[in-house]
């Protein structure tokens, strides 16, 4: 009887943390395929960046894999940073992360094809949230 107490438990528990990221959300390695399409994508911030110099000036929030592996990158630019505390690229690091908006094909440097790998621009504070 114990047993079964104890499995459901952890299922629960199990079953609860799946649950907070929202139904039919995107992995970063699959969000290329939805360019052009609003769309949400769930992730471990693995790498982050913030660059101040520049027309480029923005803080980039590496999902999936780290830079220049990335395959989907959260872009904040500089206007919109103070939404997000004082060092979101350090606030956010290690954290599993959900933002929402319109998946745009990536154009920074990197490894892998740009072909397969996306980004989403913030633009308003509500389209990243902490599953």
């Amino acid at each position: 009887m114990r047993f079964r107490w104890a499995s459901t438990v952890i299922l629960f528990a199990v079953g609860s943390s799946v649950a907070q990221e929202p139904s039919g959300s995107l992995a970063p390695e699959e969000a290329w395929k939805y360019i052009g399409k609003s769309e949400i994508v769930c992730g471990q911030v693995v790498d982050t960046s913030y660059v101040t110099s520049g027309h480029d000036s923005a803080t980039y929030l590496f999902l999936g894999r780290p830079s220049p592996d990335q395959v989907f990158t959260v872009v904040i630019p500089i206007e919109k940073r103070d939404l997000f505390g004082e060092s979101p690229e350090k606030q956010l690091k290690g954290k599993r992360v959900c933002v929402t908006g319109k998946i745009d094909s990536d154009k920074l440097n990197g490894i892998v094809d740009r072909g397969h790998r996306a980004v989403i621009v913030i633009e308003d504070e509500e389209q990243l949230t902490i599953p």
